[in-house]
């Protein structure tokens, strides 16, 4: 099972470190004992997976794909898009492998197959200056995936007893270079879930090749930076993700339990962090047992069954003051609300936004995710206020505002009866320091007033705008008032209310928008 290629070797300033590496591994193989891999990505072996790598076929995502050296690795490999070559980059194609219930002697042929693979990558992306021309070889996400599937099958290799002497360099020399990296200062994001997979990588790195003494300096980092990192990209106290998005509460919450279960948090702590996370999702949790399209959460994307076992429990007015959330729960109404800016992370143009359900059925929505190409139309209306139920002024995009985030908008709040209430506010409403507050009154199942305090100068535009359920149709009565229809009979109605300078302007209806408007003229796609 040795592999027979020719290697060629690269003059390396850390050869002293990758001898060091593999000694450790011959002096310590004989003891090591089989391990259950951890990775950056939840992923679940399926049927078929094992079979089809074995002919040289590899999932990657739900994709099938055929990968023989020279892969392509580049910034559009096989199917186009931003989100196909990050998830190649990741080694995502080795992860159900990884997962998968195999006998010995298959899983040292699926570890040669793919070291094959790795060693490919590490050949056609060496860390040089100037750098690789597709941003996916030396990036951080990237790179904590593959040094925890590099580090894993170096382990492996010796204790199964697999792989050339040149193949065991090659992979030690790139885990000493993808360490490195991660380690360095200028490639660390500590305020995003960047920097949170990051340390992952390097303590899970660490926990593997834990024979060679090195790993004690990676394992003692990641832990002091994910801890700093932790408290400013998750409100422990409510247990919400500070990334704007409901999914990405998912992400992470999946994530903590499987770092938790190599020991990157106490076990004590991690049980009860994940509990409050739990709960904070249920809250989450729409009547048709999914996620409102918060931020950067696909629509249909569903909680966990610990979050789901909590949804019952959750009842009336519940406000994340500090993570900027406010829900209200009545049976099958159901009103999300959405004011924050704590990062860049996952971050839209929808500060006073909302979600509103009735009947068990969404009226009121959101954009959604419209994918990582972060130049396409598609992701560049869906971040854009036009594409929020929310307010803006001149189409002003406040998630990139330089200033950076600006915390939770939650106000206050309350309830009488059946009566609920949420003052919030967006303090980057436009470039300048202007702030503009919004006031939901709810009574579940009967009406909701949404009224806006917000100061515009005569040359601005300020506009309102309610994503509306794509199964439903509205019409714009000569009154102002929208009739919302569904299947022919009314859902909704929409009353403008007077406000000071008299009424709306304009009143329109779109379907099918895709892309924001540009310098006061609106092109439909």
């Amino acid at each position: 099972m040795l592999g027979s290629q020719s290697i060629s070797k690269r003059v390396r300033s850390n050869d002293a470190r990758t001898s060091a590496l593999l000694e450790a591994l011959e002096d310590s193989a004989p003891r090591l004992e089989p391990r259950e891999f951890v990775g950056i990505h939840a992923s679940h072996a399926k049927d078929g997976d094992v079979e089809a790598a074995r002919e040289g076929t590899y999932r990657i995502g739900k994709v099938r794909q055929e990968l023989r050296p020279p892969v392509d690795w580049s910034d559009q490999p096989y199917t186009e898009g931003d989100e196909a070559a990050f998830r190649i980059n990741c080694f995502f194609f080795a992860d159900p492998l990884m997962h998968a219930e195999v006998s010995e002697e298959v899983r040292a042929d699926l570890l040669q197959s793919l070291a094959t693979l790795f060693e490919d990558w590490i050949e056609q992306n060496p860390q040089a200056d100037p750098p690789s021309p597709h941003k996916y070889s030396w990036y951080d996400h990237a790179a904590a995936a593959r040094v925890v599937h590099l580090s894993h099958l170096l382990r492996e290799s010796g204790r199964l007893g697999v792989l050339a002497p040149e193949e065991r360099e090659m992979l030690a020399a790139s885990i000493i270079d993808h360490v490195d990296y991660l380690m360095a200062e200028e490639n660390y994001q500590p305020n995003h879930n960047h920097g949170l997979f990051s340390d992952a990588g390097l303590h899970l790195a660490a926990d593997a090749l834990s024979f060679y003494p090195e790993s004690s300096e990676w394992a003692s980092l990641a832990s002091d930076r994910f801890r700093s990192t932790l408290a400013t990209t998750l409100d422990t106290t409510e247990g919400v993700h500070l990334e704007h998005s409901p999914f990405y509460q998912l992400v992470m919450r999946r994530a903590l339990e499987r770092f938790g279960s190599r020991g990157l948090l106490p076990e004590v702590e991690l049980s009860a962090l994940l509990d409050r996370m739990d709960e904070a999702t249920a809250w989450m949790t729409s009547p048709d047992g999914t996620l409102p399209t918060i931020g950067d959460t696909s629509a249909g994307a569903k909680p966990d069954p610990p979050a789901q076992e909590k949804v019952a429990g959750t009842t009336g007015l519940r406000v994340f003051r500090r993570s900027g959330y406010a829900m209200v729960r009545d049976g099958d109404s159901y009103l999300f609300v959405t004011a924050a800016f704590h990062s860049s992370g996952h971050k839209h143009s929808d500060d006073l936004s909302y979600c509103l359900y009735e009947g068990g059925r969404l009226l009121v929505g959101d954009s959604a995710n419209p994918g990582y190409d972060y130049e396409s139309a598609a992701r560049q209306f869906c971040v854009s206020p036009a594409a929020h139920s929310g307010i803006g002024i001149d189409s002003y995009s406040w998630f990139d505002d330089p200033r950076g985030g600006a915390g939770s908008g939650m106000v206050a709040s309350g309830s009488l009866d059946d009566t609920h209430a949420i003052l919030a506010e967006n303090r980057r409403i436009a470039p300048d320091d202007r702030t503009a507050r919004r006031l939901f009154i709810y009574r579940p199942g009967r009406a909701l007033a949404v009224v806006d305090e917000v100061a515009a100068r005569e040359d601005e535009v300020v506009e309102r705008c309610l994503q509306l359920s794509p199964e439903l149709s509205a019409t714009v009565m000569n009154s102002g008032e929208v009739e919302v229809m569904r299947d022919g009979e009314r859902a909704a109605w929409l009353a403008p209310l007077e406000e000071e300078g008299g009424a709306p302007d304009a009143v329109s209806v779109l379907r099918g928008r895709t892309s924001p408007p540009m310098g006061g003229l609106f092109f439909p796609q």
